[in-house]
């Protein structure tokens, strides 16, 4: 069975998201929401910044579950390696 988005493909990822308090972590690291001042799409409250959180993890599980995992196997047979300032992984340059 394969995901089609290992954030939205999982509830229990979804409610700590939702169940767990963030209030002040998030009001520290957002510098207290004062980005908006300066970027209108900063967040300007609490429930703007997880929005923001839960966008960006959606986005997250869909390269996770479309781009990672398909190549995680071969990966970790062939493994990664360093050359000439790119990594090749699977043969691949990214």
């Amino acid at each position: 069975m394969s995901a089609d988005n290992f954030f939205t493909d999982n509830p229990d990822l979804s409610f700590r998201l939702q169940k767990t308090d963030l209030q002040e972590v998030v009001r520290i690291k957002e510098k207290n929401y004062s980005f908006h001042t300066a970027y209108l799409t900063a967040p300007r409250n609490y429930a703007d910044a997880m929005e923001n959180y839960r966008l960006m993890l959606e986005v997250l599980g869909d390269i996770c579950a479309n781009v990672v995992a398909p190549a995680a196997a071969q990966a970790d047979e062939q493994g990664a390696l360093f050359n000439h300032g790119q990594v090749n992984l699977c043969g691949r340059y990214r």
